[in-house]
């Protein structure tokens, strides 16, 4: 994102030009005018608010924070309370100011599509105490590289 040429022994593509539409934008204008490949595309993301996983699983929740993200809007769940707040990127980019009131439509389409992207994990907990077969068992290599990436202490 630094427009920096990227090492010959990296292994990838470069991801840049769906971020910005035209070779003279800059990363400032990010913020401004996402390219167009994600105007309409979903972006999901999760965050356990410093609460360590194991504390999570403890207590049925799993994880704290989720959001999905269409165009101008946001919505994010807070599973600890259940409650659903949806912002207006344009008009709100620090997402002070829950619009669910006044976009029940956004509000309730983005919460199903949530919903629906999710339901795979209802009753990890439990699973997960009852020592379900659904376990998923990691050598020490993967729990080394897992560390290294910080999702492990």
């Amino acid at each position: 994102m630094v427009r920096a040429d990227a090492p010959a022994a990296l292994d990838g593509r470069d991801l840049a030009p769906l971020w910005w539409e035209a070779a003279s934008d800059s990363p400032e204008r990010l913020a401004e005018r996402p390219s167009a490949a994600f105007r309409k595309r979903f972006l999901y993301g999760e965050a356990s608010g410093g609460v360590t996983y194991d504390q999570m699983l403890g207590k049925g929740i799993f994880p704290v924070y989720r959001s999905v993200r269409q165009g101008r809007y946001k919505l994010i769940h807070e599973s600890k309370h259940d409650r659903y707040q949806l912002f207006d990127l344009e008009s709100d980019p620090l997402e002070q100011v829950d619009v669910s009131r006044e976009h029940p439509e956004v509000a309730k389409a983005l919460t199903d599509r949530m919903r629906r992207r999710y339901e795979d994990s209802a009753g990890v907990a439990e699973r997960a105490e009852s020592g379900s077969s659904h376990r998923v068992e990691l050598d020490a290599e993967e729990i080394e590289r897992l560390r290294a990436l910080g999702y492990v202490p």
